[in-house]
């Protein structure tokens, strides 16, 4: 079976500036693969708690569409 969708996505983060350190605001972008989706590792990534609290909600109201 084909998988649909993309298989990695690139992100823009934002780093603030940190005064304890004498560092300025940076930014950095980031490819995310599914190799390292939710990896104990450099470059691992996950979702924030917002972004599961959105998708839970979108799922279960496609759930109670599809009854």
């Amino acid at each position: 079976m084909k998988e649909k969708g993309a298989t990695a996505a690139a992100v823009r983060i934002r780093w603030p500036a940190d005064e304890d350190f004498k560092e300025k605001e940076a930014f950095q972008w980031s490819v995310l693969t599914k190799d390292n989706w939710n990896a104990e590792a450099v470059l691992g990534w996950r979702f924030s708690p917002a972004e599961l609290k959105k998708r839970s909600a979108e799922a279960t109201a496609a759930k109670r569409s599809r009854h």
